[in-house]
């Protein structure tokens, strides 16, 4: 008895990990997409198929035994109930027609309860994967890029970087966000974007990030139309932090350097003193999402990821607005030292970031340039 119950038991966990990995990977999609680690995610997913798959087995064999046993205990009582019955009818006492009266009556009884009980044990069974199915709906399927054509690799690689929104439209659930906008950001420029909650500043981000495919028009990199691109060599080319930050369940460690064990953490090492009041220090688990940091710390952990990573141009959309003093003060001076080719800042707040030489204000899906230095 006790080997069946943590039998199931370890397939419930498993169950459970699975649907909360998957629905993790929901809300961290772009994390993933951004830091290619699709490979590495699958690979993850494959082992928790495999020992599910291994818990589903034990079960199975679990709920067929447990199946005999009721089968079993049912003749048994039916077995009962017909003596008994039989040596009531000898005795007179009552008729055959009673008995299988009473028979008939019982099974009306347990036959639900039976089926009630039967019904909350699948429920539990598939309700994970219902929750996971209908989140895995609501993602939007990503466009494949065809054969990249090798000799557009030198352009991209250029450290010159010039990006181009040429007639570029966009609509969202039927809403029009961009009628043929015309842009451009050039290498050395650090350029705030500014504008209202809702305005367009996270989906022009999200076409540049080749997140969002243009309805019309077309972006290009250094005259090479990023769809041309594929995902994997473009988005190395951005570090990107959101407002909404997410850590994979991991050590500081392995978030910061998403999983490379060669890879050092060389920027921002003055702003993980926080993991000193650990055990562990950097190796310190930081739960699914972060949750066992607090959410200043969850965003210095994102930050110092960031600005690690080995790419030309930042994107921060709205990734320090809930960042303390000590941390928006570190950025700004990060920034100054021109570690990156291309900075994009995106705030709807007052950012009185120093060294922003352009600041593009968008309203109502036209974009304005507000200053310029």
């Amino acid at each position: 008895g006790r080997s069946a119950l943590n039998d199931r038991a370890e397939c419930s966990k498993s169950s459970v990990f699975t649907s909360k990995w998957k629905n993790g990977i929901y809300e961290a999609i772009n994390e993933i997409k951004l830091w290619n680690l699709h490979k590495r995610e699958t690979g993850m997913l494959n082992g928790l198929y495999i020992k599910c798959n291994e818990s589903i087995r034990k079960l199975y064999k679990l709920d067929t035994c447990m199946d005999w046993l009721t089968n079993g205990i049912d003749s048994i009582v039916t077995g009962i109930i017909f003596l008994y019955g039989g040596l009531l009818i000898w005795k007179n006492e009552i008729t055959i027609g009673s008995l299988f009266a009473f028979i008939t009556y019982m099974s009306y009884f347990v036959d639900p309860v039976f089926y009630i009980i039967n019904l909350t044990r699948t429920i539990s069974k598939i309700s994970p994967s219902i929750k996971s199915y209908l989140a895995f709906t609501k993602q939007k399927e990503e466009k494949c890029t065809d054969a990249f054509d090798g000799s557009l690799m030198n352009a991209i690689n250029d450290r010159v970087i010039h990006i181009e929104f040429k007639d570029v439209s966009f609509s969202f659930d039927d809403k029009v966000v961009f009628d043929n906008l015309n842009l451009d950001f050039k290498t050395g420029e650090i350029v705030k974007i500014d504008g209202e909650n809702g305005s367009g500043k996270s989906t022009l981000i999200n076409l540049l990030l080749k997140l969002y495919t243009p309805d019309a028009g077309n972006i290009y990199l250094n005259g090479v139309d990023i769809q041309k691109i594929p995902n994997t060599i473009y988005r190395e080319l951005f570090a990107v932090m959101y407002q909404n930050v997410y850590l994979f369940n991991g050590t500081i460690s392995e978030n910061i350097t998403m999983g490379d064990i060669t890879k050092d953490i060389t920027e921002g090492v003055e702003l993980l003193e926080f993991a000193e009041k650990f055990p562990e220090k950097l190796e310190t688990s930081v739960g699914i999402n972060g949750i066992r940091l607090s959410g200043g710390e969850k965003q210095r952990v994102a930050l110092v990821r960031t600005i690690n990573k080995n790419s030309p141009i930042l994107i921060l959309d709205e990734g320090t607005s809930n960042c303390d003093v000590e941390t928006k003060k570190y950025m700004d001076e990060f920034i100054k030292l021109n570690k990156f080719n291309l900075v994009i800042i995106v705030s709807h707040s007052n950012l009185n970031m120093n060294g922003i030489n352009r600041i593009l204000d968008i309203h109502n899906g036209i974009i304005s340039e507000k200053r310029r230095k």
